[in-house]
């Protein structure tokens, strides 16, 4: 504690915290809130939207957006998609623990593009196989009809 100013009427104090308040402070609220931001940064959502320009031919467009849909990613488009499937890829973490990730990837003429995986590990598991299969066996399913479009 500091003394401001004194006189026979006056006492004026300054107060600093102490380093351990402001520490306990950055420990308990700052870090916590930015790691929670950080986890759901990836929450969003993501369009497919697919479209057939000839019999053989079949474009994508992928549109995804971060932060519960409020930051928008540039889209990326695809040309001549022939398939779609689901790709498992496993590997260990830095703790020595397995993590399967399971994605939805399409053929192209630019090689196999990922577009649809899921941000967050749950028990060692990032994306529901049957949910990525469905997904991809409904992209198939399209690249096999003659509907025009999917979304």
């Amino acid at each position: 504690m500091k003394i401001i100013q004194q006189d026979d009427s006056i006492l004026i104090l300054k107060e600093k915290p102490p380093i351990s308040s402001i520490l306990i402070t950055i420990l308990f609220t700052i870090l916590p809130l930015t790691f929670v931001l950080a986890m759901i940064y990836d929450i969003g959502v993501t369009n497919l939207k697919c479209k057939r320009l000839e019999p053989t031919q079949v474009n994508c467009e992928i549109q995804q957006s971060k932060f519960f849909g409020f930051v928008e990613q540039p889209p990326k488009a695809f040309s001549k998609v022939t398939s779609a499937k689901l790709k498992t890829l496993r590997e260990i973490g830095s703790e020595g623990e397995p993590l399967v990730s399971n994605l939805v990837v399409l053929n192209t003429n630019q090689g196999e593009i990922t577009v649809i995986e899921d941000s967050v590990f749950f028990n060692g598991v990032r994306g529901d196989a049957s949910q990525m299969q469905s997904i991809a066996n409904q992209n198939n399913k399209f690249l096999d009809s003659n509907q025009v479009t999917l979304q």
